[in-house]
């Protein structure tokens, strides 16, 4: 038997799968709570909406929800780091976690400081 079938087939298991299991597109839905207390922080209901913008990278646009209405609050871009993991950066560093329609993250400032927790749960 030629070696080689079986070199492609480990190769294919060990390769990240970005299927639903660990894809961030889509519309998330939660909280992102302040951890930076006595400040001008405070925690909110989120929505976060990640779509792919290249061929490694994805953008997620970010609203928070206030008095019932939905206001934009910026944008982010990024790439996975690993078959779970998402990062993107602007002034600060935002770090997910993607666990099938679950996702966990933080936000940390350049200095190391953790400035939010954030959980969202894939609603689209």
């Amino acid at each position: 038997m030629k070696p080689w079938p079986l070199l492609l087939a480990t190769v294919l298991v060990a390769m990240p799968a970005h299927g639903h299991e660990t894809a961030i597109d889509g519309t998330w839905k939660g909280k992102s709570v302040c951890q930076v207390k006595r400040s001008g922080c405070r925690d909110e209901a989120v929505v976060y909406t990640a779509r792919q913008s290249g061929p490694d990278s994805h953008e997620i646009f970010t609203y928070r929800i206030e008095a019932g209405r939905t206001v934009r609050t910026g944008r982010i871009s990024g790439y996975y780091t690993d078959a779970r993991t998402f990062t993107a950066w602007g002034p600060d560093s935002w770090i997910f976690t993607i666990k099938g329609d679950h996702m966990s993250g933080r936000i940390v400032s350049p200095q190391g400081r953790l400035l939010r927790v954030i959980e969202v749960d894939r609603i689209q």
